[in-house]
């Protein structure tokens, strides 16, 4: 069965082009379960399920590239007690004055109608 947080919550992230988190706000880190600093130097491999990687992955390499615009995908994050959170993930690239990109800014909000919907189904498996 799988378990899911309950808080909503929003958070702001700055990432590397390696996915590397180089700075959370409070918020995040609340969202994820971790203390101030324990995001630093995570990677999306270690944030995102495997499942769910990829997509993530190939979505931030094209934006990196200028291959695609800022984007918004759903996908799922591990809390750091191994909860999965659906989260509406939004990426936009931070530029240097070259106009090459320097970072990585996201926005993660949870998505409480996905959260209902693993809740309602993790109910009925096991009902």
């Amino acid at each position: 069965m799988m378990t899911v947080r309950k808080n909503t919550s929003s958070g702001k992230a700055l990432f590397s082009s390696d996915g590397r988190c180089l700075r959370a706000d409070p918020q995040l880190q609340k969202m994820l379960g971790y203390l101030s600093g324990e995001l630093l130097n995570k990677t999306f491999q270690d944030i995102i399920p495997p499942e769910c990687l990829q997509q993530v992955l190939d979505s931030t390499h094209r934006l990196w590239v200028g291959k695609i615009r800022p984007f918004s995908l759903k996908t799922w994050f591990i809390h750091k007690d191994g909860s999965i959170i659906p989260i509406n993930f939004s990426v936009s690239p931070v530029r240097k004055l070259s106009g090459k990109p320097h970072y990585l800014m996201a926005v993660l909000q949870e998505l409480q109608s996905e959260k209902k919907n693993v809740e309602t189904s993790a109910i009925l498996q096991t009902g």
